[in-house]
């Protein structure tokens, strides 16, 4: 299925997904259930690293934060503190080797490629695409900047960081909407509308040359997609703006952000 098509798929089950107030179809959603059972490890393993103070987490495709060890996974059970997924949320960094190494066995390490530090505790993270979902679109017309009108994506709890179409990127394996990351050096520059990614300096040597994404959920892309058209002269689509008269290609995602073999796999 070509992006257009499958932007037109998504489009078209819109007022499925508002019924089941997921924006969801329910085949989705059982293929995201099945997903999310298949990665829980044997009690075992998360007994025996909670004696270590190291706990594990998925994050779903609408951004919802889960314990991995927690089945069945649905909106019932998933975290929802706002405090705490802020300070979860803007925490989120990459892991060190040492952090990994703590995990055990290679395979298992590799699963989490994301960390949330808490004073003594370390949160694994393995999300089914990006530690990071967009899932909503706040509009604030009296703070303005150079460019004018300012609008701001949600995630975490109540995070915020400004919104542009020019960070819109798709992916090229499952032409999904992502957004270019706010990223941060350190804890003192942390501000609450310019997350996130809270790389320390002796940990970026790997990943302070490439940016970081996060996933806007299908029900925003969605609402963004009118502003999407079907590329004539490339593989992939423009973004068409009202009342201006460019046509700006939609870049594909790097292929280093896509989603490794610890994501949810797209047959």
């Amino acid at each position: 299925m070509n992006t257009i098509r499958r932007l037109r798929s998504i489009t078209s089950t819109v007022n499925l997904r508002r019924a089941c107030c997921s924006f969801a179809s329910l085949e989705e959603w059982q293929y995201i259930d099945q997903w999310l059972r298949s990665v829980t490890k044997p009690a075992e393993f998360y007994e025996e690293h909670a004696a270590h103070r190291r706990y594990f987490y998925n994050i779903d495709l609408e951004g919802r934060l889960f314990l991995e060890e927690t089945n069945p996974k649905n909106i019932s059970c998933s975290l929802k503190s706002e405090n705490f997924l802020n300070v979860f949320f803007k925490r989120i960094r990459r892991p060190s080797y040492e952090e990994k190494e703590k995990i055990g066995d290679k395979t298992s390490s590799n699963d989490y490629p994301f960390v949330s530090p808490c004073g003594n505790e370390m949160n694994f993270i393995r999300p089914a695409d990006s530690a990071v979902v967009f899932h909503g679109l706040e509009f604030t017309p009296k703070i303005k900047n150079r460019n004018g009108k300012r609008d701001f994506l949600i995630f975490g709890g109540s995070l915020r960081q400004s919104f542009s179409f020019e960070s819109i990127y798709i992916s090229r394996r499952t032409h999904r909407i992502y957004h270019k990351l706010l990223t941060r050096s350190n804890d003192n520059d942390y501000d609450k509308e310019r997350p996130i990614f809270n790389y320390q300096e002796s940990r970026t040597k790997l990943f302070n040359s490439k940016s970081e994404f996060g996933l806007i959920k299908s029900s925003l892309a969605v609402e963004l997609a009118e502003y999407f058209e079907e590329a004539i002269d490339h593989d992939g689509l423009n973004l068409v703006l009202p009342d201006s008269p460019q046509v700006n290609k939609i870049p594909w995602l790097p292929s280093h952000a896509e989603p490794g073999v610890w994501g949810m796999r797209i047959d």
